[in-house]
């Protein structure tokens, strides 16, 4: 996985630390959906928190994620102010049902994703959670929501998450528009069937010409 250079959240510059060691997608489904400000509102200033990406990298699971949620409670870092605990790249290879729906490896997540959030929310912690606007994502092949983004979004939703973070490795291949990806990220979010406020992270690091001559062009970059 490579580094991210720039994400945003809710137009702030992201700033979560960690404690430890070709065309756009279809459109969101119309349905009614809560004003913008049920994302614009959780983040008006940088928010703090901990990413499974800088601390660990791509390996973590179940039990990982419940021992940095209590080094973040028992070493004084939710008094501080920090409220994420982030799932990035790693927590999902890619698979999904005959439904599309998201399933996870029972090995690394033995109590599932649900119970994971709920984990976090008992200490008094926001959960979140990771994928990419294109197909694959920035840590594999099928990592991405490319074609689900209503589907994934409310799957977030109902397993408890409150944040997501949408990357472009995925995004720059298929040669999606940012804006209009996000967009439709944005809606699906805003529109999501359990009714849940989510931050809403994006990540598109690519400089212009990061993935060969002209790719991305420059308003396609960050």
């Amino acid at each position: 996985m490579r580094t991210p250079f720039v994400c945003l959240a809710a137009g702030a510059l992201l700033a979560g630390l960690m404690s430890g060691p070709a065309d756009a997608a279809p459109a969101a489904a119309q349905k009614p959906r809560p004003a913008p400000s049920a994302i614009n509102d959780l983040a008006a200033t940088p928010y703090l928190g901990w990413n499974t990406y800088y601390g660990l990298g791509s390996a973590f699971d179940e039990s990982t994620i419940k021992s940095v949620t209590e080094s973040l409670v028992s070493r004084g870092l939710k008094a501080a102010g920090y409220q994420y605990v982030w799932l990035d790249g790693g927590w999902w290879s890619g698979t999904r049902d005959a439904q599309g729906h998201v399933t996870v490896d029972p090995k690394q997540w033995p109590s599932g994703m649900k119970a994971v959030a709920d984990y976090i929310h008992s200490r008094g912690l926001k959960a979140g959670i990771y994928t990419d606007a294109g197909k694959d994502g920035c840590g594999g092949t099928d990592q991405g929501s490319y074609g689900h983004y209503q589907q994934d979004a409310d799957q977030f939703a109902a397993w408890g998450f409150d944040a997501v973070k949408v990357d472009f490795c995925g995004g720059t291949t298929m040669h999606l528009v940012p804006a209009t990806a996000y967009g439709q990220f944005r809606d699906a979010l805003l529109a999501n069937s359990s009714h849940r406020p989510m931050l809403f992270n994006i990540c598109n690091p690519f400089t212009p010409g990061a993935a060969g001559p002209g790719d991305p062009p420059l308003e396609h970059s960050v």
